[in-house]
């Protein structure tokens, strides 16, 4: 008799395991899954977001990490790109964007055998103008020598008169 309240509380206690159970995802390191920072200043935490010290650093926007693990508490165990690992909140987080196809280096003239170097005439075929103006070597230079009663006075504000003497009218 004393068990029948138990057994009937028994299958909610199961199905909440069940449901903590099934919102945790766990990733191998290798396997685990690209994301990228989508908020400024997203806090990491390496012991934990319970940690009393506040966060190790700070990440930045469009930041990839690798998706360890994620559990229904709402932070995800991260693996930052030098190698900690941390947590940081799940919902500062989204599906990374697959990394651009490495480019191919051109080969450079020396290693490319029968391959001429490339000019700019063969990359621009438009007009040319290599006219570049040269001063008049006949005109004396320019006087640089400036007294200083050649020069303009620059009118003081500290010295002006204000233009009237009542306040200004302010409205409420």
């Amino acid at each position: 008799m004393k068990f029948r309240p138990l057994l009937k509380s028994l299958p909610l206690a199961l199905a909440a395991v069940l449901i903590g159970c099934a919102a945790t995802e766990v990733y191998e390191s290798e396997k685990a899954p690209e994301m990228i920072v989508i908020r400024e200043y997203t806090p990491f935490y390496q012991d934990g977001p319970m940690q009393t010290r506040g966060p190790d650093l700070s990440m930045r926007i469009n930041d990839r990490v690798k998706l360890l693990k994620r559990d229904f508490t709402g932070f995800a165990f991260v693996e930052i790109p030098d190698g900690r690992r941390g947590y940081v909140g799940y919902e500062d987080l989204a599906p990374a964007p697959p990394r651009p196809a490495p480019v191919a280096e051109a080969p450079s003239p020396r290693s490319s055998g029968n391959r001429r170097p490339v000019s700019f005439e063969s990359l621009y075929s438009g007009p040319q103008n290599n006219e570049v103006p040269l001063p008049d070597a006949s005109a004396p230079p320019p006087d640089l020598n400036v007294g200083p009663e050649e020069v303009p006075a620059v009118p003081s504000l500290i010295d002006a008169e204000p233009e009237s003497s009542t306040p200004p009218k302010f409205r409420y």
